[in-house]
């Protein structure tokens, strides 16, 4: 943050270079708005209501002490704490994730379920009991793990349909403001850090090019956001689909499906290829999803669109 406490960053250099949220200083040449699912910045922008989307299904989270967990003595939970992996279970319209965190010293358990809020309502408190209730029938590790529970809330989970745009002028939207997308592929974050990354070396790069041809900034913003956005609505698209994609699979009632999927997973834990077409089994598709090199794109992307302007492929540079 600047001294003003708006969001900078450092330009090749050293130079700081104020990027303000409101729009307001004197030397701003950009807003970056990285809001929530509940952005209004985002109905400014695209000047149309924008709301986001219920989906039909919420979220419980906990998060427990290894020592918690130790003290239910119990084998099997002790076992999971030990192999620090993620561990999911799946089933009809619910799953649950259970991982470690800060170096297996804690853990968390995110359970999604069928949505029974009230509509519009973002969290509330939930009832421990009716969770348990929830996975009657399950495996009782999840019982037992919940049982460590002294109290629980639920958000329900929204999502939203793709904008038309994240950019206007020199104002851009990122984060869950412009490309939300839900739980089932654990890349929310993810992708707000991939937008951060991309748009703070875009600028920097946009910053020292102008600065060679001795050339203002300013009026090449909105063009080099356009770049930014055309990069990140094509990865986040197909993060947001396999998002959906995944619920689908997760949550696929007993039966025909269901077995297709679990023989699908047995097939990719033994490296063979899957009959079903879960992208999520695909050893390339996992590959393109956590192998992306976000500085990288950015770089071959601004130095064939600098170059085309400075040949006047796209416009002669100021204009």
């Amino acid at each position: 943050m600047g001294s003003n406490g708006r969001p900078s960053y450092v330009a090749p250099g050293g130079h700081l270079r104020s990027l303000a949220v409101s729009g307001r200083g004197a030397h701003d040449d950009a807003s970056i708005s990285a809001p929530s699912l509940w952005s209004t910045t985002r109905e400014q922008l695209l000047s149309t209501p924008s709301p986001p989307q219920e989906t039909g299904d919420l979220a419980y989270r906990g998060t427990f002490s290894l020592e918690q967990l130790r003290a239910l003595n119990d084998p099997d939970i002790a076992e999971l704490c030990s192999r620090k992996i993620i561990s999911i279970w799946l089933g009809p319209d619910k799953h649950c994730v259970f991982y470690p965190v800060r170096e297996g010293k804690e853990f968390n358990l995110v359970i999604a379920r069928p949505d029974n809020m009230p509509r519009g309502t973002r969290t509330m408190q939930g009832d421990i009991q009716e969770l348990r209730e929830c996975f009657i029938g399950w495996d009782s590790t999840i019982t037992k793990i919940i049982s460590c529970l002294s109290s629980v809330s639920k958000w329900k989970l929204c999502h939203h349909y793709d904008l038309e745009s994240w950019t206007k002028g020199s104002v851009v939207i990122i984060g869950d403001a412009s490309h939300p997308t839900l739980p089932y592929l654990a890349q929310g974050a993810a992708m707000a850090a991939e937008d951060g990354a991309q748009l703070g070396k875009l600028l920097g790069l946009l910053q020292s090019a102008a600065r060679s041809m001795d050339m203002a900034v300013k009026p090449l913003i909105p063009e080099a956001l356009k770049l930014f956005e055309a990069l990140r609505k094509s990865r986040t698209n197909t993060i947001v689909l396999g998002a959906i994609s995944n619920r689908e699979w997760f949550h696929v009632a007993d039966g025909p499906k269901q077995r297709l999927r679990d023989e699908g997973m047995a097939a990719a834990m033994k490296g063979e290829e899957p009959r079903n077409k879960w992208s999520y089994h695909d050893a390339r598709y996992q590959a393109e999803l956590l192998g992306f090199d976000a500085v990288d794109e950015i770089e071959k992307a601004f130095g064939e669109w600098w170059e085309g302007k400075s040949t006047g492929r796209n416009g002669s540079v100021g204009n």
